[in-house]
């Protein structure tokens, strides 16, 4: 209910607090707005909320930050409350109470809690120089991670019997484990979502993100859960100090205002007041120390003041600093982000730009200059290369794949070099109203049929059948073979064809002749017609009721029918499955009798 209550205040205030970015602010103001409810985007969910998605990915990169200065844990330790424990007992038996009576009594300090059974603890430990365990006899000698037959996990003797609770004791190591077990400790309540939509109505409405809905959908909320938070105690705890460090490109800080603020005193007051990243530019001009620091490393000697919004020197204390994790999707802020785990002493934007004297226009030449970045040369190569054996389809899924796993350093270099392989069959593989398919084979003395009207004066309109008696490289010679001028003789060039298909995203128009097979049909498509000749070809048998009637029936005669039959090896046969469903006829004689 304290927690229901703590969103519902969130939802209901959201109205009153917004943010936008400073550069959005001047467009605002430069319009002559000014209306500050018109603007900005809504705050649903801040980090500050206990166990929300932001609390527990913070929490994560901490714990990363933590790790990259001290190195790899050593132990992870995990500890589950026992409802036998003699202070447990001693309080709920003269009462006449079982465990789950009393969950203020079970919960202990813990950063997990269960939909059944127990809470239990996550204890990550980095151990000294003297203490580290280097071998396996290191290990055998502190007599740590016991394991019998196989399937009991790891566990310590010694602090089993000191604590009379299952203890689960892992020594950390392998590296590729680490990411897991910070995540592990950090991720949160379980959930699953299942959702049904109508996928072409989402595509049409505007797509809202609410974030305390995602908070409150299949949560779960355990009674040792809801009296830990009750009782307001810590859920996470943690040492080092961790300071993490906001950065923002020139123009984009955020901006935090009222619905009834001004507009114009919002813009005056947050464009001269300091961020913490123009403060860290501020402090490299004004403190020597700070030249031989990155931007990382300066809570280690400089101490962030919020009120007086600038960086002052570290009197005691030690703090690690982490900068704000930013997607690589991001584009520039992100390799801005990457230039600034090197560079030093930076005094403005330019200066971050800035590599052995000279100035990059973009924070991703930066990065190219100082080797951060590799070089796409490979990838360009390997789409040339996989154009040699892969179809105009296969290599734009291979650039796509290369787009959504972030691989490639500039997607429009890479673009510009192969786009003609891309490109390749490209329009033509479309299939879609108003146009034909790219590929017609066809010989002499073949049926087609005009798919256009031509000359209708003459006869020459859509769905005209003709026979080829000629194939030209640029024209196409047919004889009409239907119609009131059956005989004549009419050449056919290329048309130029565009999509009805309002569909797409995009215009194009393809040239090519204005004709298609006119022999084939499906079976579905030959029903209440009657043919002097019909040629059936069945590479499988038929799998609808009634379907080979009305195949075989389409003809006049039986000497008009000529049957081709493939068995499940593609050889010719002379059998093919007739399906009926006996249901129907029981249901007729049914009615019959009735």
């Amino acid at each position: 209910m304290i927690e229901a209550q703590h969103l519902s205040f969130i939802r209901a205030n959201q109205k009153l607090i917004r943010y936008d970015i400073l550069n959005g602010l001047q467009k605002v103001v430069n319009r002559g707005e000014t209306n500050s409810s018109s603007i900005g985007r809504r705050i649903v969910l801040l980090a500050s909320f206990t166990g929300g998605t932001r609390y527990m990915f913070n929490n994560c990169q901490d714990a990363m930050a933590i790790c990259k200065k001290f190195g790899y844990p050593d132990l992870f330790i995990t500890i589950t409350c026992n409802v036998n424990w003699s202070e447990i007992r001693d309080f709920v038996s003269p009462r006449g109470l079982t465990i789950s009576d009393k969950p203020d009594i079970v919960c202990m300090y813990t950063v997990e809690f269960q939909k059944r059974g127990l809470p239990h603890a996550h204890i990550l430990l980095w151990l000294d120089g003297e203490s580290k365990l280097k071998t396996a006899a290191d290990i055998d000698k502190k007599d740590i991670c016991h394991i019998e037959n196989s399937s009991v996990v790891p566990y310590i003797p010694p602090l089993l019997m000191r604590y009379q609770a299952h203890v689960n004791t892992e020594y950390c190591n392998k590296t590729n484990a680490i990411k897991y077990l910070f995540k592990y400790v950090n991720k949160g309540p379980d959930r699953a979502i299942v959702k049904i939509t109508n996928v072409v109505a989402d595509l049409n409405k505007e797509t809202i993100i609410d974030e305390i809905k995602r908070c409150y959908d299949c949560r779960y909320l355990s009674p040792c859960q809801a009296v830990w938070q009750t009782f307001a105690f810590d859920i996470h705890h943690r040492w080092l100090v961790v300071q993490r460090l906001t950065l923002h490109l020139p123009g984009a800080q955020s901006t935090l205002f009222k619905d009834d603020d001004d507009i114009h005193a919002v813009f005056n007051r947050c464009e001269n007041s300091n961020t913490m990243f123009l403060g860290w530019f501020e402090a490299n001009r004004n403190y020597i120390e700070a030249k031989d620091l990155t931007y990382g490393e300066f809570p280690t000697k400089f101490v962030w003041m919020a009120k007086e919004k600038e960086w002052k020197p570290r009197k005691k204390g030690y703090n690690i600093g982490i900068i704000t994790y930013i997607p690589p999707g991001s584009r520039e802020i992100y390799y801005m982000r990457i230039v600034l785990t090197i560079q030093k002493g930076c005094v403005n934007y330019e200066s971050i730009r800035t590599i052995d004297g000279q100035m990059y226009e973009t924070f991703q030449e930066a990065c190219y200059a100082l080797g951060l970045l590799t070089d796409d040369k490979e990838f360009i190569d390997a789409i040339k290369e996989a154009s040699e054996i892969a179809s105009g389809y296969q290599l734009r899924r291979l650039f796509v794949t290369l787009l959504g796993t972030n691989t490639m350093s500039k997607p429009d270099v890479v673009w510009n070099s192969t786009w003609s392989v891309l490109c390749d069959e490209f329009l033509n593989e479309i299939k879609c109203s108003g146009i034909l398919n790219h590929r017609l084979k066809l010989k002499t003395g073949v049926s087609i049929m005009l798919l256009r009207n031509i000359d209708q004066a003459k006869g020459l309109c859509n769905e005209t059948r003709l026979q080829v008696n000629h194939l030209g490289k640029n024209v196409i010679s047919a004889i009409v073979i239907t119609g009131k001028n059956i005989g004549d003789k009419i050449f056919i060039p290329r048309m130029d064809l565009v999509p009805s298909d309002s569909g797409l995203p995009f215009k194009f128009q393809r040239r090519q002749f204005p004709i298609s097979l006119c022999f084939a049909m499906t079976i579905n498509e030959s029903q209440g017609q009657s043919l002097s000749r019909v040629g059936l070809y069945l590479p499988r048998p038929i799998f609808t009721h009634g379907q080979l009637y009305v195949a075989i029936s389409r003809v006049k005669t039986k000497k008009g029918l000529k049957i081709l039959i493939l068995d499940e090896d593609g050889n010719i046969t002379n059998t093919t499955k007739n399906i009926v469903y006996k249901d129907i006829f029981k249901t007729l004689l049914t009615k019959t009798k009735l």
